[in-house]
């Protein structure tokens, strides 16, 4: 189950940079960075303690309420043009999941007026998706981010549940 889907880390880059949402979007660039290392190699001095720090650990929503973390991506970089970079190709490439059909039944859930991820990736990920051949469905709630998450919470567990009861997943995917 997946809602608030950031299925284009490209888009990302623009809508939640240099505003509220850097937080959260550093803390998934820190999660990032634990898997692929090679983005230390880009960071600068405050970049590398933020990804060594204690604070790598903390919840994403609590990074994104921490004011260091608001700052423009380009001040934690070496590149002074970091997404336009060979490495944020490639990383924008490896995290866009276009080919990879997912083995288990998905719900795909976004709220229809999310500003800083934008309702089109969830359904564009839903259409690729459906047509690798997944088992999935897509909801949409008249809702931005966190009202969404609250809209959808319901849906969500009944969907959950289901699934543990061992009942197959429904799919909306037309074939």
């Amino acid at each position: 189950a997946i809602g608030g889907v950031p299925a284009d880390y490209r888009s990302l880059a623009g809508a939640m940079n240099a505003n509220l949402a850097s937080g959260v979007f550093h803390a998934a660039m820190l999660g990032i960075a634990r898997e692929r290392p090679e983005v230390l190699r880009m960071s600068n001095h405050l970049a590398r303690w933020l990804a060594t720090s204690e604070i790598r650990n903390i919840c994403t929503d609590d990074m994104g309420n921490l004011g260091i973390a608001h700052l423009p991506t380009q001040l934690l970089s070496t590149d002074p043009d970091p997404f336009h970079s060979a490495l944020a190709e490639k990383l924008f490439e490896v995290t866009a999941m276009s080919d990879l059909e997912a083995s288990m039944p998905l719900l795909i859930y976004h709220g229809r007026y999310e500003w800083w991820v934008p309702a089109s990736q969830a359904r564009a990920l839903f259409a690729r998706q459906c047509a690798l051949g997944a088992t999935a469905i897509y909801r949409e709630y008249g809702a931005e981010h966190v009202s969404a998450a609250a809209l959808g919470f319901p849906d969500t567990a009944r969907w959950l549940d289901d699934r543990l009861r061992g009942l197959p997943a429904p799919n909306g995917c037309r074939r």
